[in-house]
């Protein structure tokens, strides 16, 4: 592990965001007991829906939070400049602040979700469902595939941190556009659909096709159908195309936002 990297796990823990992630993980705990109870037929599957609805709504102000004290925050209070002397120090101070945050989430992610495994079996043992979750090879497929949108969440939020000119912004940011990449998919199939909820469908729909070419389909990561009603067929024909596209995406945001540092003004 490089110093840079020691580094920043270091800020993270002095900005005591250990006692936060632990709180998280009880706040998922208590909500996906809590879901369980609004459902006589189905608990275990409305607890796997909500507690990995809350897990991806806690993962970009988790990130955009990390990006504030790694990135925004060191940069207002200049007591990094002695390890920008040189390019290449620069670059690699930059790398590992967001390596930093992206392990941090990773840990909590899959934390979170071996978390929510356990709590999910012990409620499938109070009642035995028509249709059971899976809690095996699927629901893992399910975590694994999130983690490619929380790479591009990663990616986002860092770039924001470069180009913000105030904490709040990155996480303001990160979290409209994480809304975005994750919704418009949905929107524009309700467009394109026989049911239609407006009046135009196609003057909104080219509103929001330019979306499709700046911000990757991450609601199209969103696979936990597989999980939640443990059948295969569940899974989207485009998904490889949409995981190849997330991670290209994701590499050219973080060029731009390493570009972007490197080349900034430290005086």
């Amino acid at each position: 592990m490089s110093s840079h990297l020691s580094l920043s796990l270091l800020v993270l823990y002095k900005a005591k965001f250990g006692k936060v992630l632990l709180a998280l993980l009880a706040s998922i705990a208590f909500i996906a007991v809590l879901s369980a109870q609004f459902s006589g037929r189905q608990p275990a599957t409305v607890s796997l829906d909500v507690g990995l609805s809350a897990i991806k709504i806690m993962i970009p102000i988790l990130f955009a939070l990390f990006c504030q004290e790694l990135i925004v925050k060191e940069s207002e209070r200049k007591s990094f400049l002695q390890s920008l002397a040189y390019p290449h120090d620069r670059i690699n101070f930059f790398i590992n602040r967001w390596l930093a945050g992206l392990l941090t989430v990773l840990v909590f992610y899959f934390s979170a979700a071996l978390l929510l495994l356990i709590i999910v079996y012990f409620i499938s043992l109070g009642y035995s469902q028509a249709t059971p979750v899976s809690l095996d090879g699927k629901y893992w497929v399910v975590i694994a595939f999130g983690a490619i949108d929380i790479l591009a969440v990663s990616t986002i939020a860092t770039l924001l941190a470069v180009v913000a000119q105030s904490p709040g912004f990155v996480l303001i940011g990160t979290i409209g556009l994480t809304i975005v990449g994750r919704s418009y998919s949905a929107v524009l199939q309700l467009l394109s659909g026989d049911n239609l909820v407006v009046d135009d469908p196609e003057q909104y729909s080219s509103g929001l096709g330019w979306v499709t070419y700046i911000i990757p389909d991450l609601g199209a990561l969103d696979i936990r159908q597989i999980a939640l009603y443990n059948d295969w067929s569940f899974l989207s024909s485009g998904l490889l195309h949409i995981s190849v596209t997330s991670v290209v995406f994701s590499v050219v945001a973080m060029s731009l936002a390493t570009l972007l540092f490197n080349n900034r003004s430290i005086a």
